[in-house]
């Protein structure tokens, strides 16, 4: 008796699971994050380049609290701010390490970063203002500032 799916070779199989760099993540909005809504033009939401797509994507994620919602559980999306911003308990190398790693580890779910480095932290009154560079495969590079 025959099975009845195909058997896949090992070396195909562990490719499937391989993360893949990519140039082009798709189409995203820009938006207006101090007014909390999409910038329109003509009635319609103004489309974002590759770049911006990205630098929405960040700012997307490291506003999100870790672990505050059920949908993003243990997905290493966003950061620990009410632990680690908030806190004047811990050692402030400490906080900035474990963001540093926390922001790290989110970057590296987006296909189009290939890596990122200079890390500014910079407390303002009730908030952050995080700061770093992000290469994109694209050979392009965002600078990142963004108050959580």
């Amino acid at each position: 008796m025959s099975d009845m799916f195909p058997v896949m070779p090992e070396s195909v199989a562990e490719d499937v699971n391989a993360p893949v760099a990519v140039e082009n993540i798709g189409t995203s909005f820009v938006y207006d994050h101090e007014n909390n809504s999409f910038i329109m033009v003509d009635g319609s939401p103004k489309e974002c380049n590759q770049a911006q797509s990205v630098r929405e994507w960040i700012a997307m994620w490291l506003r999100l609290n870790r672990n505050s919602c059920k949908v993003f559980e243990d997905t290493n999306l966003g950061i620990s701010k009410d632990e680690l911003i908030g806190s004047r308990t811990l050692p402030a190398g400490f906080a900035r390490s474990e963001l540093i790693r926390e922001i790290q580890e989110m970057l590296l779910l987006c296909p189009a970063i290939a890596s990122s480095y200079n890390y500014v932290f910079t407390r303002q009154k009730r908030t952050m203002q995080i700061a770093f560079t992000v290469s994109l495969h694209t050979g392009e590079t965002l600078e990142v500032v963004e108050n959580v």
